[in-house]
């Protein structure tokens, strides 16, 4: 990955989590990737893969949020048209 973009920290399940936005080197797609920390300034752990990757389009500015009253977890990304 590239060109990452770091957008938000959460903290979940007693960890650091970020979502960022990078370009795959041997698509130059944008995608989604995650990893986790136990202290909020690092070191990250990446999960070693995307975790939201297209051929077609982009992937931007992942946002994560947790309804609490369903106990439900969520994370939005925005499409991006990937223009070559």
């Amino acid at each position: 990955l590239s060109n990452a973009s770091f957008k938000e920290i959460h903290r979940v399940n007693g960890q650091y989590l970020v979502y960022y936005t990078a370009r795959k080197r041997d698509t130059g797609m944008l995608c989604i990737g995650a990893a986790y920390s136990k202290q909020p300034n690092g070191p990250y752990t990446d999960i070693g893969q995307p975790l939201v990757l297209a051929t077609t389009v982009g992937y931007i500015d992942a946002t994560y949020f947790n309804e609490q009253s369903l106990n439900k977890t969520y994370v939005f990304v925005l499409f991006n048209s990937y223009i070559t």
